[in-house]
């Protein structure tokens, strides 16, 4: 497995940070740790060393848990109410912290869309973007959704673009605002 690490803030460049936390692959077990630091400069939180980004594939694999498809699919009903209430907890996070109860918002590793599906169904103009193509086609043919597939260094979207960007479960991100 190879890593790059990062030497300075990926938001401001400033190269004064501490550390937060040491984190493990604890969904598939793969080699290596994740140093947390927190800027102190713009509060951002990032991992300092991840994995190359030819690399992150092999943290996405097919059947990584968030690929799985729509809430209303699933088979059994105690994880139906499980993924709602997740859901919801996700929604009410974004509009606590949004200017705004309506926006643009781009879900950067949408999966299968859920979450932005939701976003969608509350208002919300909703765009992802996820590296697993079957994702990418669930979000598309079940909930006709904008998303697209790749990295987000291969988009062209435009600055100022969203009101919110949201990135849950990303291990190369991992960005947190303070």
């Amino acid at each position: 497995m190879e890593f790059e690490t990062l030497f300075c803030c990926p938001l401001c460049s400033c190269q004064t940070i501490k550390n937060t936390q040491v984190t493990y692959d604890l969904a598939l077990n793969l080699p290596g740790s994740f140093t947390r630091v927190q800027c102190c400069k713009c509060g951002l939180i990032y991992l300092q060393r991840r994995p190359e980004r030819s690399q992150m594939h092999q943290y996405y694999p097919s059947n990584y848990e968030p690929y799985v498809g729509a809430i209303q699919d699933e088979r059994w009903i105690l994880r139906r109410i499980a993924r709602r209430f997740s859901l919801h907890l996700k929604i009410n996070f974004v509009y606590r912290l949004a200017e705004k109860r309506k926006g643009t918002i781009l879900d950067i590793g949408c999966s299968t869309g859920v979450f932005i599906d939701g976003m969608r169904a509350r208002g919300w103009d909703v765009f992802g973007i996820d590296i697993n193509k079957e994702a990418i086609s669930h979000a598309r043919d079940r909930f006709g959704l904008n998303v697209f597939q790749g990295d987000l260094l291969d988009t062209k979207f435009n600055p100022g673009q969203f009101d919110v960007v949201t990135a849950w479960d990303v291990l190369e991100l991992s960005l947190i605002h303070i």
